[in-house]
């Protein structure tokens, strides 16, 4: 495991696993950009644009963006929130003794998240590596007195080989809505989805498990 600089000089953490997992994260946005699974013989499970800025105040895109305290425009701040461009700090990282590694880094409210999201908070994002998974986890704590709402989401960019052979399976029976008609509710009747075209749904209640299948 180590820490330095990465892509335009901002900080990256680099983890690695006993078994050769590897991920890296840059606190700009506690960002992961790169997971390649144990055995997977180097190969990138993330997508990651060429494009991203990788400077101050820009969100990266691709890998696992975090999403919060609004997902998309659904309210009156910047699209998908502030979590996204702001510099966290690193709590943690260590090998646990099942040989995996974790890091986990945190956000607190300051003047400028209150100055358009009045709210005292504690955010924390754990990344946990090791074999052929990678966890991340979101959690959020309300260290003010009041009460707040909030919209969060892992917004995460898969690597595919073929995007016309990929099937997404869990959504069947499935209620959501499209991006283009975001009043109308729509009921999924497919065992799976694959892509045929531009697709930007938002499923209520979606399960927690889902499956990506290529080929």
């Amino acid at each position: 495991m180590s820490r330095g600089p990465g892509n335009g000089m901002l900080e990256k953490l680099t983890l690695r696993s006993a078994d050769g997992a590897t991920a890296e994260c840059y606190l700009h946005g506690a960002h992961v950009t790169s997971w390649s699974p144990a055995l997977s013989g180097g190969d990138e499970w993330l997508w990651l644009s060429e494009r991203s800025a990788f400077q101050p105040g820009a969100p990266i895109r691709g890998g696992i963006p975090v999403v919060f305290p609004q997902f998309a425009t659904e309210g009156p701040l910047p699209r998908h929130g502030f979590a996204r461009t702001a510099i966290w700090e690193l709590e943690s990282m260590e090998e646990v003794a099942s040989g995996q590694v974790v890091a986990t880094l945190s956000l607190t409210d300051s003047p400028e998240t209150q100055a358009v999201w009045p709210y005292a908070f504690h955010a924390t994002v754990a990344v946990r590596l090791g074999g052929d998974r990678l966890v991340v986890t979101l959690g959020v704590h309300n260290t003010g007195r009041e009460d707040f709402t909030f919209t969060a989401a892992l917004h995460s960019y898969l690597h595919v080989l073929d995007v016309d052979h990929v099937a997404l399976v869990g959504l069947h029976g499935g209620q959501y809505r499209e991006s283009t008609a975001p009043l109308e509710m729509k009921f999924d009747p497919d065992e799976s989805i694959r892509v045929e075209g531009w697709l930007d749904r938002l499923y209520v209640d979606a399960p927690k498990h889902l499956t990506l299948r290529e080929g």
